[in-house]
């Protein structure tokens, strides 16, 4: 089978579960909040779905190449590898760019909306399509 179309089968059923899951959960959360009588905000719910699901993929995005470059016995090993480099690199922003500068930026982006969902929307593009390209290369050099 093609390396392209295995490696975005993957990142499909990445995609499908993730809302599924993310479906399930928003209506149980409903549920739960109609039953315990509590005031339920359907766009709060939803928010938090878009975030969950926003989270999962990009956490697919960081593991998948990992798994196609090591295969599954090994990658285990390094499953841990790019959550890590995540945070160093949120730790290594903040030590060289500055914390106040950082928070500059976020207070930017809370009060420009439409320009924050823009430039997560962008982001997140930029981050699967360099997923899927070096997932693709890993699996590409296990066929060979």
């Amino acid at each position: 089978m093609p390396s392209k179309k295995v490696v975005k089968g993957r990142y499909i059923w990445a995609i499908i579960i993730s809302l599924m899951f993310i479906i399930i959960g928003s209506i149980i959360s409903y549920i739960i909040s109609i039953l315990l009588k509590e005031d339920t905000d359907i766009k709060e719910i939803a928010l938090l779905a878009i975030t969950y699901f926003l989270i999962n993929i990009l956490i697919a995005c960081f593991q998948y190449p990992v798994l196609f470059k090591w295969e599954y016995k090994k990658a285990r090993q390094y499953s841990i590898f790019p959550a890590f480099m995540i945070f160093l690199l949120i730790a290594l922003l903040g030590k060289f760019i500055g914390i106040d500068r950082i928070k500059e930026f976020l207070t930017f982006l809370s009060n420009n909306m439409t320009l924050s969902i823009i430039i997560t929307i962008l982001i997140i593009l930029v981050i699967i399509i360099i997923s899927i390209k070096v997932s693709e290369k890993f699996y590409k050099e296990k066929e060979i």
